[in-house]
């Protein structure tokens, strides 16, 4: 692990000083030296990848499999590299053979997404059928079956098969919240309920509170009355925010849901107790915005970024503030540290780096997507 962790210090150091080859010398050094080190060979072909050399990423990880035949993460990286290239037969191929080899659930679940995206809908169902008989844990495999069933159109099929998830996987959360979404549909009631047995299962989960806060908003809006003045909204969140005082997504869901006469002293209230977090910061910025102060607003979005790169929402929601200025430079800047920075987190990020249809999306492409969705919701304020 010494070892590692001395070539991971300088590829890190060639990353800053150096050039991509430099960074590829380094690497394929390392992986020599350090055979077994799966984190290696996956920065060495990802290094490849950036360059655009696609082949020389293949031959990597056809080493890499020589030296770590049983390695998830070098299977799903070589099936990543091929899904990035449009190659998909291969992408299939590799994934059959993982399955083979490697046998986990995530494996099969990548394998049921790579159905999914290409819409072959009964072998994505026997690929999750296959999994869960081997991994009856893996709770994303029950997320999988019961959207696949709501995909399909049978909601009572799909709050089945996410309630036998919760029976496997009582603390996967988003088992939880998709099981209340449906039944919101015919019974609120039933939702208030599974919402209420996961926050007593699960204390303490910002998500969870957050799910029931915009349950209730969604159920005021439908009944007439404004969500921002739903009664039974306000005391939902200030549950949540008592019982998780340090939540930033809660104290950024107060921030945007208040009136905006109240926005202001709500945001200094959020600020206090969470001065670090980038949803706050993020909903601090939109309020600027939309009052018209540009420059205040331009430096929350800044700090959003810097506090949390790995925030999509940051990057995006920032995106939209800087078009809608028609500042290109900073748009520019923007462009090649998302890319850089390369998010994985965000709730308008995941929903577009997910959605079926843009499983080939680049970092590059999420952005700009995912940069209309703030666009929109700035509309709709």
């Amino acid at each position: 692990l010494g070892e590692n962790n001395v070539w991971l210090s300088a590829a890190e150091f060639e990353k800053r000083h150096g050039t991509s080859e430099s960074v590829s010398a380094v690497l394929g050094r390392a992986v020599k030296y350090c055979p077994s080190a799966e984190i290696l060979w996956l920065l060495a072909a990802e290094e490849k990848e950036k360059a655009r050399d696609v082949d020389g990423a293949r031959a990597i990880l056809v080493e890499a499999f020589a030296s770590n035949p049983n390695s998830e993460h070098i299977w799903l990286a070589a099936v990543q590299l091929e899904r990035a290239c449009g190659e998909l037969d291969r992408a299939r191929i590799l994934l059959e053979r993982a399955r083979g080899q490697v046998k986990s659930g995530r494996v099969f679940m990548k394998s049921a997404l790579l159905e999914r995206a290409v819409q072959c809908g009964e072998r994505e169902l026997q690929l999750i059928d296959e999994g869960l008989k081997l991994h009856p844990k893996y709770a994303k495999l029950w997320l999988m079956l019961g959207q696949y069933r709501e995909r399909n159109g049978n909601d009572s099929a799909a709050s089945s098969a996410l309630r036998k998830g919760l029976e496997n996987c009582p603390k996967f959360v988003p088992l939880w919240t998709n099981l209340a979404r449906i039944e919101e549909k015919q019974s609120p009631a039933k939702a208030r309920a599974i919402l209420e047995r996961a926050r007593v299962s699960l204390p303490k989960n910002d998500v969870l509170w957050l799910a029931s806060v915009r349950m209730e908003a969604r159920l005021a809006k439908s009944s007439g009355s404004s969500s921002s003045n739903s009664s039974a909204m306000k005391s939902m969140l200030a549950r949540g925010l008592k019982e998780c005082p340090a939540s930033g997504i809660l104290w950024a869901e107060a921030i945007d849901t208040e009136l905006p006469p109240q926005k202001k002293a709500r945001s200094v209230d959020a600020l206090k107790m969470c001065d670090k977090d980038a949803h706050v910061m993020i909903a601090v910025a939109k309020f600027f915005w939309a009052e018209g102060k540009p420059e205040k607003a331009k430096t929350w979005f800044e700090r959003a970024v810097v506090l949390n790169p790995l925030l999509g929402d940051a990057w995006a929601s920032s995106y939209a503030f800087h078009k809608e200025r028609k500042l290109t430079d900073a748009l520019e800047q923007l462009k090649r540290g998302c890319v850089l920075a390369n998010p994985k987190y965000g709730e308008k990020w995941c929903s577009v780096r997910k959605a079926m249809g843009n499983e080939s999306m680049s970092t590059l492409e999420v952005l700009l997507k995912t940069s209309e969705l703030f666009e929109l919701s700035r509309l709709k304020n």
